[in-house]
């Protein structure tokens, strides 16, 4: 909690220094941060508004690379609410700008959510279909993080089907889940000569973290 309270005063004020200066891009980039700041905390509205403020900034200066990985974390915010038709609006359109825009890594997160929302809206087809692409580019980008993303919605789908298991396949399903989310948490060592010291929040992605939580609240 200490990390977070840090992280919010340095953003609150970064966010003053950045309006002080005029800079619309440099708030829309702070009010991004204060929105996975608030999504961490539980505060899914608070979230949506600096999201949303974010997207409408980025739209102002043309960032039109920036405004599409902010829609991808508005949809995402709609998802961890279960709101998955404002969801799917959002994430339709980002999916489809990074696969024309050639950013290997925010494709295949963004493809492996969008393939998740699918099989939870009915479309188990394009849904398993959505996450085997998202696979094939994560293992391209050789990037820990796109890995453990992908592999953590593939997680949260396999959350989802086991809530419709009798009880016993219930609980292996579920155990199996719960494994990936281990393994997602482990700390990986440190680079070769070097010390990890920082604490185990540092070490996840705002993106791990983020299906993490989706995947403990589908195992409830």
């Amino acid at each position: 909690r200490g990390e977070l309270d840090a992280a919010e005063r340095a953003f609150v004020q970064a966010l003053r220094d950045e309006q002080e200066l005029g800079n619309r891009r440099g708030q829309a980039i702070t009010r991004c941060y204060l929105g996975l700041l608030a999504q961490e905390r539980g505060d899914c509205d608070g979230a949506h508004s600096h999201f949303r403020r974010a997207s409408d900034m980025l739209a102002e200066v043309g960032d039109h690379f920036r405004r599409a990985y902010v829609e991808g974390f508005l949809a995402w915010n709609h998802l961890e609410q279960d709101q998955q038709e404002q969801a799917w609006v959002l994430l339709e359109p980002t999916v489809a700008f990074f696969l024309d825009c050639g950013d290997r890594r925010l494709r295949a997160m963004f493809l492996a959510s969008s393939g998740h929302l699918a099989v939870l809206r009915g479309d188990e087809a394009d849904g398993q279909e959505r996450l085997e692409r998202a696979e094939r580019i994560a293992q391209a980008t050789k990037d820990p993080v796109v890995h453990t993303v992908v592999e953590l919605f593939t997680a949260a789908t396999e959350a989802a089907a086991a809530q419709r298991l009798p009880a016993r396949q219930r609980l292996r399903a579920q155990t199996r889940v719960r494994r990936k989310v281990d393994k997602a948490r482990a700390p990986r060592p440190p680079a070769e000569g070097k010390r990890e010291e920082r604490p185990p929040l540092a070490r996840l992605s705002s993106e791990v973290r983020f299906v993490i939580r989706l995947v403990e609240r589908l195992l409830r």
